[in-house]
């Protein structure tokens, strides 16, 4: 009976250790999308690009990194740019890489909020795209 209990103990522990992961995922992939929606909904007028740098979000990550989180790892294929040639440089990047520039151009926005400009945040707005994507499994829609 002990040696039952034992697998079960080992089973349910792993279990909740995926669970835990697809949470904190689920977690990344809201920033990710209130990020990009914020962005998105925010134009481009000169009044609001200084506010933008507040209003990123990148705690999620930041918690995430920090309790160890293990990504997919999946690479991105030229399938799921969908012949975007800005993004040709990212194949072959994993999912922890791309995740990690993501939040490395938030950071630098936030850390110098006066040199946003409306390319910027076009840029950024493209690449939390590309990531969000590539974590869902997804390609980029076709042009």
């Amino acid at each position: 009976m002990a040696i039952w209990k034992s697998l079960y103990d080992v089973f349910d522990k792993e279990r909740s250790r995926v669970e835990k992961q697809r949470g904190q995922l689920r977690a990344l992939q809201f920033e990710l999308e209130a990020n990009i929606r914020f962005v998105a909904s925010s134009g481009q007028q000169e009044s609001q690009l200084l506010l933008i740098a507040d209003k990123l979000e990148s705690q999620t990550f930041d918690t995430i990194l920090s309790q160890g989180f293990s990504f997919n790892n999946e690479m991105l294929k030229a399938q799921q740019i969908a012949g975007y040639a800005e993004f040709n440089r990212y194949v072959g990047r994993d999912s922890y890489q791309l995740v990690c520039d993501a939040y490395q151009r938030i950071k630098l926005i936030k850390k110098s909020p006066t040199g946003i400009t409306g390319l910027k945040l076009k840029s950024l707005l493209r690449f939390l795209l590309l990531v969000h994507f590539h974590l869902n499994g997804k390609g980029l829609p076709k042009k």
